[in-house]
């Protein structure tokens, strides 16, 4: 059964001992609590990247800089060519970094456009929102890509299902936590119990991210 923002906000209810279902004589009302939900699933995203991966064809603009979708924060991946529809799979496409391709190629930006692009030039640090093609685009042609974003929960009602996997929920309940407690930021028992939920929500994702990578089935393993 996939987990819910109600369900994250009753297990925080039962924490916070503040189950009344009268939402006027509530500390932390539900509307409030689920504002917080859901801005801990943006933290999450902009914390860890692969959190929610979004795989889309994207129209590419004439030339060789191209930028990312509005709720895209970085590129994860590029995948294929889509033709000049959107929807025709075609060549894949091999991202290489910027100073090998200008060792390669010192002209590259100024060969000729075309419809098939080759190679994608992305610097993650310095322009996680910009990428280049090669060859420069006609402005008529697509690319399969996946990108880390930044999921629209704008229009979620607390019956609705997370828009993360439900693997971060436990996260989800204890940013949820962190928020209720700092509202009483005057009471120094409440900031210590929302620095300890907000410590707990970060540690949560740096455990899964370790895990992961001990688990990567495209890690090298020493099988001595």
């Amino acid at each position: 059964m996939a987990e819910t923002y109600a369900s994250v906000i009753d297990k925080a209810e039962i924490i916070l001992q503040d189950e009344d279902s009268d939402q006027t004589t509530r500390r932390w009302t539900e509307t409030e609590m689920l504002g917080w939900v859901k801005d801990g699933e943006i933290e999450i995203a902009k914390l860890k990247a692969d959190s929610y991966p979004v795989v889309e064809a994207v129209a590419l603009s004439a030339g060789s800089q191209q930028s990312l979708p509005t709720r895209a924060v970085q590129l994860l991946d590029v995948l294929c060519n889509m033709g000049l529809d959107g929807t025709t799979r075609g060549d894949v496409v091999e991202v290489v970094e910027k100073s090998l391709m200008n060792a390669i190629n010192p002209g590259w930006m100024a060969d000729t456009a075309n419809a098939v692009v080759t190679h994608v030039i992305y610097d993650t640090k310095r322009s996680p929102k910009i990428y280049w093609v090669y060859p420069k685009s006609t402005g008529t042609n697509y690319l399969e890509i996946m990108t880390a974003s930044l999921p629209d929960n704008t229009g979620v009602v607390i019956s609705d299902d997370l828009l993360l996997e439900d693997e971060y929920a436990n996260a989800l309940m204890h940013y949820c936590l962190a928020m209720c407690f700092a509202k009483d930021t005057d009471i120094e028992a409440s900031m210590a119990r929302t620095r300890g939920h907000m410590d707990i929500f970060l540690e949560s994702l740096g455990r899964k991210e370790a895990t992961e990578e001990i688990y990567n089935p495209n890690k090298t393993r020493n099988t001595n």
